[in-house]
Formats: C-alpha cells, sequence, structure tokens
C-alpha cells in the first residue's frame, strides 16, 4: 500500500488522523474461514509510518474481510472493513 500525501488524502474521513508518508502494514491473519468460492478472513493489522507533521504514527485494528476466489484462482476483495471486529 502506497499513500500518496496530497492534500485530498489529508482531508480523507476515513482515517481518525492525516495518512501516513510511507507506512508498513503488518498483517496478523488470525482466522480464515473458506466455503467455495467464498471466505471471510480476520486479521489484526498494524500501520506504522511517520505523519505529514514528522511524528511517529501507529494504527492498530482488526480488520473482518470477504474475499472470492477469481476464475484464474486468485482472491479478489469484496469487502475490506479495517473495523470490523
Amino acid at each position: 500500500m502506497t499513500w500518496l500525501c496530497t492534500a485530498s488524502t489529508r482531508s480523507a474521513p476515513r482515517w481518525p488522523v492525516s495518512p501516513p508518508c510511507s507506512p508498513t502494514l503488518t498483517p496478523d491473519i488470525r482466522k480464515e474461514v473458506e466455503a467455495g468460492d467464498i471466505a471471510t478472513v480476520l486479521n489484526a493489522w498494524t500501520l506504522e509510518g511517520t505523519g505529514p507533521d514528522g511524528t511517529p504514527l501507529r494504527l492498530t485494528g482488526t480488520s473482518a474481510d470477504v474475499l472470492r476466489r477469481r476464475a484464474d484462482g486468485t482472491w479478489g476483495l469484496l469487502i475490506d472493513d479495517p473495523w470490523g471486529a
């Protein structure tokens, strides 16, 4: 994931603080459940970086995601709820 630090991304309402520049997103998959071509994933994640003003930034959360297997066998993300659990 790469963030572009522009006025539009800094003001995006999704983040409780300005998005980081050059962040590191570390996933920790806690649980996966597959049923045919649909899967749910519970992921505890950490996002670390430096805010636009130079202060260190660390966000954590647990996401609930729904994926569908594509015709080529790869998985596509249908629903990504970063604060889902």
